[in-house]
Order: structure tokens, then C-alpha cells, then sequence
């Protein structure tokens, strides 16, 4: 889990022991993270049910960010179809990154609107749930941001241990890392 895909993986299945060593004595119970009571995180490995409620969730989520004008317009703007754009901007959404083609940016960027569709991008999240080797939930008591922050806190730390221990949850095709500019050139 030392990066994030945006492909199918083999879904190859990730053994309760591995889970444990995680942080998960009695996976797939939901049960509070040791680092706050007020959050909590789930795994599950082969529930269907649960495999199920999630993908409801995505496709839902996906449905409502396709629908909404100013995301479509903030991805558009940070998506980078060549190498030569990504490198140049050192920043962004690399398409290679997520399995889709490199292409000349003034290509991409007119063909982007017209196979950018609400139902191809559900497909492909429903078999991203379908291939998954588990499902990992992490939720917060209240929906602000401070619990946000410690969400994805309890996350980095999950994600970090089992990065250490070796464990992967889900085998895919490598994929280009995406560039990133260094901290100081962003913040100045």
C-alpha cells in the first residue's frame, strides 16, 4: 500500500493474520482506531454485504462529483495528457498515473469532455470494488474538519504499518508515479 492506483488490481485477498498485523486482532469487526475513540476504521475481506454498501457509496459519490460543473472544470484543469505538460508544470494529474493515454495535451484536453461520461467512470469503479483485495473504511464521528484531518491521519498510520510490514493490499499493472513540485515552490 506504499501507493495509491487508480486501476483494477488482482484481487488476491489479504489473510487475517496480515490484517492483524495492521492493527486488526479481530478483523472484520468495525472497532475504534487505538489512536482515538471517536474514530473508527473497518476492513473486510470477502464480505459481500459489505463489498456491496461500498460500492453503493462510490457509484453514488462518482455520480454526484460527474454532476457537479466546477469539479469537472477543477479536474480538467489539474489533468496533464503529455509527459512534456506534466514535467513542465511539475503538478497534477498525470494520465499515465491512472492507466489512461498519453496523449499531445491540445488532443487530450478536447477529447477529455467527450469520453469523460458519468456511466464509463461507474463501470470502472465497480470493477475497482470487484478487484479490490479488501475494503478498508475509516470514519469519523462528526463530519468537520478537524475530524477529517484525524481520518486521514488514522489512515496514513494504517496505511504506513502496512507498507512496513510488507503487506499489499491489492496487485496491479506498476503505473508512473506521479511528479510533484517540492514544498517550498508550492508555498511561495
Amino acid at each position: 500500500m506504499s501507493r495509491m492506483s487508480r486501476r483494477a488490481v488482482d484481487g488476491a485477498g489479504v489473510s487475517i493474520a496480515a490484517a492483524g498485523a495492521v492493527g486488526y486482532g479481530t478483523w472484520p469487526r468495525m472497532q475504534p482506531c487505538r489512536e482515538a475513540t471517536d474514530l473508527h476504521r473497518e476492513l473486510s475481506n470477502g464480505n459481500p454485504a459489505m463489498e456491496e454498501l461500498v460500492r453503493m457509496a462510490v457509484l453514488a459519490a462518482n455520480s454526484a462529483q460527474m454532476d457537479d460543473p466546477a469539479f469537472i472544470r477543477e479536474l480538467s484543469d489539474w489533468l496533464r495528457f503529455s509527459p512534456e505538460r506534466a514535467v513542465a508544470t511539475g503538478d497534477g494529474l498525470f494520465s499515465a498515473c491512472s492507466g489512461n493515454p498519453v496523449l499531445p495535451d491540445w488532443i487530450g484536453r478536447r477529447l477529455f469532455p467527450m469520453v469523460f461520461r458519468t456511466g464509463a467512470e461507474n463501470d470502472k469503479y465497480r470493477a475497482h470494488v470487484r478487484s479490490s483485495a479488501g475494503i478498508a473504511v475509516f470514519t469519523g464521528a462528526k463530519a468537520d474538519p478537524a475530524h477529517w484531518i484525524r481520518v486521514g491521519r488514522s489512515f496514513e498510520r494504517f496505511a504506513l504499518r502496512a507498507t512496513a510490514l510488507g503487506i499489499r493490499f491489492g496487485r496491479g499493472p506498476a503505473l508512473p508515479m506521479s511528479l510533484r513540485r517540492p514544498v517550498g515552490a508550492v508555498l511561495s
